[in-house]
């Protein structure tokens, strides 16, 4: 062997990579698909924000029933509650809320349920305690639960 020879294996060189891939631009599909991502998000924003505007009213009466939980006078919070439902009942039903009482009353909003919330006998106590001076109710904390269940669970009737 000749020392002047040159040796095979010092003449090996690395391997050369491949430049890296770059991650923009993209391919015309990921603008589609984060368009239509875009698009849904937008489309749910909006709905969510439209469901919330048309439960304001709901949000309200449930923080006036709230208020007037503190009413210490059964007849005040009895002629309150009855004008709170039927402010509701208008807004929420229609017109033909106006003129109704008693049972038909208790019936009408009840309808707007999908399970009766509203038992007739306590509704009738409501209505009658509103209008007597001095009027206990006997059961003010069902009452008010029962109404509260059906402020924030009737269903709003379609224009």
């Amino acid at each position: 062997m000749n020392p002047q020879q040159h040796d095979p294996l010092a003449q090996l060189a690395d391997i050369h990579l491949p430049a890296a891939v770059p991650s923009f631009p993209w391919a015309w599909g990921w603008f589609a698909v984060l368009g239509a991502a875009a698009l849904v998000l937008a489309i749910t924003g909006l709905l969510l924000w439209r469901r919330r505007q048309a439960n304001a009213y709901r949000r309200a009466a449930l923080a006036e029933l709230q208020l007037l939980a503190q009413e210490p006078d059964d007849q005040r919070y009895a002629s309150a509650v009855n004008q709170l439902l039927r402010r509701v009942a208008l807004l929420a039903l229609g017109r033909d809320a106006a003129a109704l009482s008693g049972r038909r009353w208790c019936d009408y909003l009840n309808s707007a349920c999908k399970t009766p919330l509203l038992q007739a006998d306590l509704l009738a106590e409501l209505e009658a305690a509103a209008y007597r001076p001095a009027s206990a109710l006997t059961a003010r904390s069902t009452l008010h639960s029962q109404v509260s269940n059906w402020l924030s669970k009737h269903r709003r009737a379609l224009p």
